[in-house]
């Protein structure tokens, strides 16, 4: 009876030890991640408003009062800027890692002058603007990234209806380029 029951003990312990590695390997060997979702949208350094109903890209906004575009980028070649010329009243920007990780998140109520403007690179890269081009680093957000991949998400928050074209507007013009 005792073997019975360690050998029970054993597969159950078994069990759950594979069952945890296999949720844990399974994110790396999936390719409808959020990740690959946004890369599938087309090229780096551009801004894809997304659409306000289910389609073949898997991104979309599923409440019509929360406007979303996302970028991807690759920094292998210098750091990304973030820009938005006459924001709306609510907005936020976040910067996730391949893994969908957030690394970064902020908002028009924490913003210099609620401005959309950000740099965004890897510590060498933030290094060498700040000594290169000061002046261009004290007027914006910089945002150090660990990894050269990624891509950020611009959301506008909608009050009502009648400002959505206004949200689209914004979100449509936003600018997401190389340095």
């Amino acid at each position: 009876m005792l073997k019975f029951l360690l050998a029970m003990i054993t597969g159950l312990v078994g069990a759950a030890v594979l069952h945890i590695l296999l949720i844990l390997i399974l994110p790396f060997n999936s390719n409808v991640d959020a990740w690959s979702k946004v890369e599938n949208l087309g090229e780096p350094f551009e801004f894809f408003p997304l659409a306000n109903e289910p389609n073949d890209s898997g991104l979309y906004n599923e409440d019509i009062f929360i406007q979303t575009a996302v970028c991807y980028y690759i920094l292998d070649e210098g750091p990304l800027q973030i820009v938005a010329n006459n924001p709306t009243e609510m907005w936020t920007l976040a910067a996730f890692d391949t893994g969908s990780n957030e690394i970064f998140s902020m908002s028009a109520r924490s913003a210099i002058n609620g401005e959309v403007n950000f740099i965004l690179g890897t510590k060498g890269q933030l290094l060498n603007l700040r000594s290169e081009e000061p002046e261009l680093i004290a007027e914006t957000i910089a945002i150090e990234v660990g990894d050269v991949e990624g891509y950020v998400a611009l959301r506008s928050i909608v009050p009502s209806i009648s400002s959505l074209a206004e949200a689209q507007d914004f979100l449509s013009n936003a600018l997401c380029a190389r340095l």
